[in-house]
């Protein structure tokens, strides 16, 4: 995925010139994302790292479910 993200930055950049404001949406745009990605590991880490230590069963889909529907009207 590195050298992927590697080679889109690549592509942009040698467009950047005849495409500066398009280029530099995409760039921010791409560095947000991973950052929201390397925030969603480190918390996915820490879950599963203490998981066991916190529950001994696992969580049905329908609360699952529940729980990010009630997370998003809470975001709202």
């Amino acid at each position: 995925m590195e050298s992927n993200i590697k080679n889109i930055k690549q592509l942009i950049n040698s467009k950047k010139e005849k495409y500066p404001n398009i280029s530099d949406v995409w760039l921010k745009y791409i560095e947000k994302k991973i950052e929201f990605l390397k925030a969603d590991l480190n918390k996915a880490e820490k879950i599963f790292t203490d998981i066991e230590n916190t529950t001994n069963q696992d969580i049905p889909y329908n609360t699952i479910a529940f729980l990010y529907f009630l997370h998003q009207e809470s975001l709202q």
